[in-house]
């Protein structure tokens, strides 16, 4: 990084009157800052970004400004980051580092990459996984959630999820008629599979998941095949509502805050049936009568096939974490 593109990036700043995503101006010119491990941990977490030290921002009644203002030592400072981002991070940072001269001062520039998914988090090891792992929320350094946390580390493990058993379920909790109607696909499909008993086909396809010398359902098993997946998991419904205006608090004319509510429940199937159903309730439909065929065509308001899609992505592709 040159000259150049320091100054673009203090003009930026103070166009914008803020710092961003990916720029953070330190003041340094009195010596160290005494906190910065928590920008370069939140840099590294989300898209990258640069550091400059020695640009001050200056707030005024109505906007901020940003001037250099030099750093007290160029090559300690340099030292000190070096030192902090080698044995203080996990997994360990290596910036890059330049020291620019502008208007005779100097500035310490520290461009911080993301790190590949399969490293993070990156957090600051004196305070631990829980309290030093951060992540950039427009100008701020955010702690991370224990749910960030967490889905960096079963993506760097390669959790999945949906193959975790649900140790309160049993056999009994799973619908014996959609067992058996997806073991007999299961064994038309692939032959080799009528040799194997019915559980396990089920073991194969991770209905069903061996913990020591007990067998369990697995999470996917019970929202594909459940008798009734809230008993275990309440939290994972649909909520379809439909409003009478087009904002979630809009009221109706006579006060209502919904036209129609529904809390729909079930295996994923009978939640996509569900929903397909009230949508198709709620929408308009348009008909049209041919002049020379007399046949009816019914336009619905929105497309079918682009509901059905949507439909089936969101309970799919769900996170169940």
């Amino acid at each position: 990084m040159n000259k150049e593109d320091v100054l673009k990036l203090i003009q930026e700043l103070n166009e914008k009157q803020t710092e961003t995503i990916c720029i953070e101006a330190k003041t340094a010119n009195k010596g160290k800052p005494e906190k910065y491990y928590d920008t370069i941990s939140s840099f590294a977490n989300t898209i990258g970004g640069v550091i400059l030290f020695g640009v001050e921002e200056i707030k005024h009644k109505n906007k901020a400004t940003f001037e250099v203002v030099g750093v007290y030592d160029a090559n300690d400072l340099q030292k000190n980051i070096t030192n902090l981002c080698s044995t203080e991070f996990e997994p360990i940072i290596r910036p890059e580092i330049n020291v620019i001269d502008i208007d005779n001062k100097k500035i310490v520039v520290v461009k911080i990459d993301m790190i590949n998914q399969r490293n993070k988090p990156c957090y600051y090891k004196p305070k631990g996984l829980h309290n030093g792992s951060y992540i950039r929320v427009g100008d701020r350094d955010d702690n991370m959630t224990e749910y960030e946390i967490y889905k960096c580390i079963s993506y760097k493990e390669d959790v999945k999820d949906d193959l975790r058993p649900v140790v309160r379920a049993t056999m009994k909790d799973l619908d014996e008629k959609l067992l058996n109607r997806f073991i007999t696909n299961a064994k038309t499909d692939k032959p080799k599979f009528a040799e194997f008993s019915d559980e396990e086909i089920l073991l194969q396809f991770g209905v069903l998941t061996q913990v020591e010398d007990k067998i369990f359902p697995t999470v996917a098993g019970i929202m594909v095949f459940g008798i009734y997946p809230q008993k275990f998991f309440p939290q994972w419904f649909v909520a379809a509502i439909v409003i009478p205006g087009f904002e979630v608090d809009d009221l109706g004319e006579i006060g209502q805050r919904f036209d129609d509510n529904k809390r729909i429940e079930g295996n994923i199937s009978e939640m996509y049936e569900e929903t397909i159903g009230f949508l198709n309730r709620n929408m308009k439909v348009k008909v049209i009568i041919s002049d020379k065929t007399g046949l009816r065509t019914d336009i619905t308001q929105y497309p079918k096939d682009a509901l059905r899609e949507a439909i089936s992505n969101m309970l799919i592709h769900r996170d169940y974490s």
